[in-house]
């Protein structure tokens, strides 16, 4: 016990002083003291541009229970999501908010003014909620136009193109939430679904990029590489654009 409690006292010092640069580091980037994510990754930093050019929202006031496929199947007609992030309330842990919020990036600033628009319009609602949205503090710029989005149509055998396999697949490999998953298409040798995940950024595309992987992998059996030379994937169209 004596060891074990002298390493413990040994490392708060340090454990104290990474919180402490945690806490600065959110100061010097505008960043929430709430925020839970990591302010060292440039991805989670405010991008230096106007708030003209912000592509990020942030909703609060939704629903309790609010999940991706919840919040994500009351945004349409706006534009492509690049990234969204659903917390929880936090009344159950000791915190004040008793209602959800989150975090919405779209490819682009026309996919924020238009449920910017629609949220004025009173036209904006979430399970019965009406969510209160801004632009989010944390800016974000807008991406390149082009096919990327946070859905993906995966075609191949049924032996792998089925929802509790990818499912498993993608999971032991990175983080996801999901609106949908929706299948387009079933023959006896042949099945494409479409994948509707809650982001581009670190979801579909890793999800992408997990089943080239897999196809291009020298340790697979020949019977498993011959599956797996039959799976294609490319990105759908994300119900929530225009």
């Amino acid at each position: 016990m004596g060891s074990v409690h002298g390493s413990m006292v040994s490392q708060l010092p340090a454990r104290l002083y990474e919180l402490q640069m945690i806490g600065l580091q959110k100061k010097l980037k505008g960043i929430s003291e709430g925020y839970g994510g990591d302010p060292f990754n440039p991805a989670n930093q405010s991008a230096d541009i106007s708030d003209e050019e912000n592509t990020a929202l942030w909703m609060t006031n939704l629903p309790p229970d609010c999940n991706h496929k919840m919040l994500l199947s009351a945004v349409r007609d706006c534009g492509k999501i690049y990234a969204c992030v659903v917390n929880p309330p936090t009344d159950a842990t000791g915190g004040s908010h008793m209602t959800a919020a989150a975090k919405l990036v779209f490819f682009d600033r026309a996919g924020a003014e238009n449920l910017l628009r629609k949220a004025r319009q009173g036209q904006f609602k979430v399970g019965g909620c009406v969510p209160r949205v801004r632009l989010n503090r944390i800016r974000s710029a807008a991406r390149e136009p082009g096919p990327y989005c946070r859905v993906l149509h995966i075609e191949g055998p049924p032996e792998l193109v089925n929802t509790p396999y990818l499912h498993r697949f993608f999971a032991a490999k990175f983080t996801f939430e999901l609106e949908d998953v929706v299948t387009v298409y079933r023959a006896p040798q042949r099945v494409r679904q479409e994948w509707r995940f809650g982001s581009y950024r670190c979801q579909a595309e890793a999800a992408r990029q997990s089943i080239h992987r897999e196809k291009e992998r020298f340790d697979l059996t020949d019977a498993e590489r011959a599956l797996w030379d039959r799976v294609n994937v490319h990105f759908g169209v994300d119900p929530c654009a225009p």
